[in-house]
Formats: C-alpha cells, structure tokens, sequence
C-alpha cells in the first residue's frame, strides 16, 4: 500500500515540479535579471552625478580662467596702444608733480633683438622716457610704472642732476602686446564647447 500512494504521489509531484519549473524558476530569473539592471543604472547614476560635479567644477573654473584672460587683455593688449599708455603715463606725472620730458620709441638694433623670456605670440616695444623732478618724485614715478594696469618692465634707469635739487630720470622700458585678443580667445572656447 505504501508503494502504490507512492505511485499515486508522483503524477502529483510531477505536476508540482512542472508548475514550479514553469511559473516560479523564470519569475526568479526575471527578478535577478531586473537586480543586475538596477544595480547597472545605478552605477551609471552614480557616474553621471560624479561627471556632473567635474563639469561644474569645470565651467567655474572656465569662468574663473575667462576673468583671468581679460586681466591679462588689460596687462598685454592685442595692439601697442602707445597713446593710451602715454596719456597714463603723464597722468601719473602730474599726480606726483614730475615733468615728463619725452617719450619715444626705440628703434635701435638693441630694440629689434629676440626677446629672450618673451612668451610665444607676445610682441615687444621698446619706448625711452625721459622724467625730471625730486628724488622722490622720480621713485615714485618708477614705482606707478611698474604697478600700472599695463604690464611695463623697466629695463633701464638712469639718474643725473639738472640743478636746483631737480633730477633727470632716463627709462627704458617695454611694453608688451599678444597675438590674441581675451575676447576672441573666450568666444573660440564657447564655439567649441557648443560643438562638443
């Protein structure tokens, strides 16, 4: 009798083996399935938000490095702009009660040398002032110079008396200009950034 409700059990668990295989096995598999995709886009996610804080740390460093360039467009300008910085120059003069005698280019051999130093795309011009006043005047005159809002390096300084307590200043110094405006620089790197 046992055998025979054994033989009576196997239809009976073969069909429950055959409703498991059917129904429960491929909502498993779909279920693990379903993990490794969530799983999947969630390091995507998790990628995405790390590229997302590397492009806005990115464009604030673009802001940052675009001021930066206009500074720079202030210090070496596109063009010589020798009668603006020449204006500043005799701003600077009165301000400290020093007379500015003469302003002129170089056009010496020394003038046309390579500049060694000189950043690629960046011009040289060489200009000679000629400054009389106080001690102090003149030092001060230097020293606006050398802080102005245009990058100016003084190569050359030299003092004699004129009389009367008054000094002489003779300067040499150059001014430099780029190849490439800030403006034109910025607007090329936001026309590649839309092509991206």
């Amino acid at each position: 009798m046992i055998g025979r409700s054994w033989r009576s059990l196997v239809p009976s668990l073969v069909a429950v083996a055959i409703v498991l295989g059917v129904f429960v096995w491929p909502a498993r598999q779909i279920s693990s399935d379903a993990e490794r995709r969530r799983d999947a886009a969630e390091a995507q996610l998790a990628e995405l938000e790390v590229r997302a804080l590397m492009l806005t740390s990115l464009a604030q460093e673009a802001d940052g490095l675009a001021q930066q360039l206009l500074v720079l467009d202030t210090l070496v300008p596109p063009a010589a702009e020798l009668p603006a910085f020449v204006v500043e120059m005799d701003r600077i003069a009165d301000d400290l009660g020093v007379d500015l005698r003469e302003v002129v280019p170089v056009l010496d051999e020394r003038a046309r040398r390579d500049d060694v130093g000189t950043p690629a795309g960046w011009q040289s011009v060489e200009i000679s002032v000629r400054i009389v006043g106080t001690y102090g005047g003149l030092m001060g005159f230097v020293e606006a110079i050398a802080h102005a809002d245009r990058l100016a390096v003084i190569d050359e300084l030299m003092v004699t008396t004129a009389g009367e307590g008054e000094l002489v200043g003779d300067l040499r110094l150059r001014l430099f200009t780029n190849d490439h405006s800030s403006e034109a620089l910025i607007a090329r790197y936001v026309d590649w950034e839309a092509d991206r």
